[in-house]
């Protein structure tokens, strides 16, 4: 590896000595450390920080291939590295007695000086395994539409850069007896071939979709297909009374003015109101060719095919008969009429 500040460094030592600025005995210095080579007139500067992506560091890497190259073997190993997204410092008395253990040509400087050795590392976030917890969680329950929440999972997660996202694995899956919590294992890949053990806690809840209402619809307008649309809800919170089919939705009104994006429940619907109370309703009673029709008055509101109350607009007496279209009722034929006792 070619070091051009070194290089830079030893030219303009160089240039000093030949122009007569300094003596061949004096080092040139920056705010890093040096050291002398075979060559007296030659400094050699050591980082103030390496990167590291191996689990051991060497001495080419603590001192450079300047310093190294004629060594028997500079890719001896000095220490352990940090681990993934961590640093570790190494003192000048740590790094002069290694230089001098190893025959590296290097003393401490008269100067505090601490190198700092980073490792490199790959993060592993929540979205990294969520999808491999998703799908055992699958496999496990067999329901597609289900939501899953982790606990507890920490940030600054780091694996080797010599290993892959992709070797985390899923052990000790195990559910609750109502099978809506979980607890599992995750296999995080840690050196060169070995994995640490994460513990990850979580909660599962199986959805359904049910019709809302895309925007507010008040009391006596009718539902239609557009007006509806759909929202994901746990299953444990579907209530009895909640629609969940747009088929009751279609064609209904209100009862009152409903929110958008809120459950309906099937007391907040009716069939529209076609006849309204007070009302001057036309009525028919057929039988064979006879056909007796009169006026009345609505007593009450009705949806079609619903019973209503109604009053002779002569007599005042009041009977029921059944809503056949807009202000317009029908009472049937084969049965006597009925006086309403309200």
């Amino acid at each position: 590896m070619f070091n051009y500040h070194v290089h830079i460094k030893t030219k303009l030592h160089q240039l000093a000595l030949a122009t007569g600025i300094i003596s061949s005995g004096f080092m040139v210095t920056a705010s890093t450390t040096y050291a002398s080579t075979s060559d007296p007139s030659i400094s050699v500067a050591l980082a103030e920080s390496i990167e590291i992506e191996t689990s051991f560091v060497t001495l080419a890497q603590l001192f450079g291939e300047e310093l190294t190259y004629t060594l028997e073997d500079p890719d001896k190993i000095i220490m352990k590295s940090p681990k993934p997204g961590q640093v570790k410092k190494v003192s000048s008395y740590e790094l002069e007695r290694i230089a001098k253990t190893n025959n590296v040509n290097w003393s401490k400087p008269d100067y505090t000086f601490r190198m700092t050795i980073s490792r490199i590392g790959l993060e592993l976030s929540q979205d990294d395994v969520q999808p491999l917890i998703d799908s055992a969680i699958h496999n496990e329950i067999g329901e597609e539409n289900i939501r899953i929440q982790l606990f507890g999972f920490g940030q600054n997660i780091m694996i080797p850069t010599t290993r892959s996202l992709d070797e985390v694995q899923i052990n000790n899956l195990k559910l609750n007896q109502r099978r809506d919590n979980f607890s599992l294992t995750l296999l995080i890949p840690e050196g060169e071939n070995a994995f640490k053990q994460k513990r990850v806690n979580g909660r599962v809840d199986v959805m359904t979709k049910i019709p809302v209402l895309s925007a507010a619809l008040l009391k006596g307008e009718v539902i239609r297909q557009e007006d509806i649309t759909w929202k994901e809800v746990k299953n444990n919170s579907i209530r009895d009374r909640y629609i969940i089919s747009d088929r009751e939705l279609i064609g209904m009104s209100p009862v009152r003015t409903l929110r958008p994006n809120q459950p309906i429940q099937t007391s907040s619907i009716q069939r529209p109101q076609i006849i309204k109370k007070g009302d001057l309703i036309s009525v028919t009673l057929k039988t064979g060719p006879l056909t007796i029709s009169m006026t009345a008055k609505a007593m009450e509101d009705g949806a079609r095919g619903e019973t209503i109350i109604i009053q002779n607009t002569r007599s005042k007496k009041t009977f029921e008969a059944i809503v056949h279209g807009v202000n317009s009722v029908r009472v049937q034929p084969n049965r006597p009429l009925k006086l309403a006792s309200r």
